[in-house]
């Protein structure tokens, strides 16, 4: 009856070990990459703000080292073409575009619900 009573104690917490690995591996699989107080948000996308694609207008190419600029942020396009303009709050901002290549451009961005996607074109000079 002793050998049977600690076979039994054995096997419950065999289970309730491999029960709570099982709690503590599905936790961390589920809050993988979920630090939502980290600096690098703007990176990310989860702060308001503007980003998007500058091109040529003739070749459709991406155009890098295009100057952007939003009130008194600025970004740089990089190879891609890709710029984003981060902590910038709801409604409507003014933004130009330049590089020495290029036309300059300007526009009109309403910022609705955090990122918003704003592409320009440029005209070669």
């Amino acid at each position: 009856m002793h050998v049977l009573g600690y076979q039994f104690e054995r096997q419950w917490h065999r289970r309730r070990l491999g029960l709570r690995a099982s709690v503590l591996l599905c936790t961390m699989l589920l809050t993988a990459g979920c630090d939502v107080k980290s600096p690098n948000n703007d990176d990310l996308g989860l702060t308001p703000g503007i980003s998007g694609v500058i091109t040529d207008a003739t070749t459709k190419r991406a155009v890098a080292g295009a100057t952007i600029v939003v009130q008194e942020k600025s970004a740089t396009s990089r190879d891609d073409g890709r710029f984003a303009i981060s902590s910038l709050e709801d409604g409507t901002w003014r933004v130009q575009v330049s590089h020495p290549n290029y036309v300059s451009a300007s526009r009109n961005v309403r910022i609705v619900s955090f990122q918003t996607a704003a592409d320009f074109a440029l005209e070669p000079r």
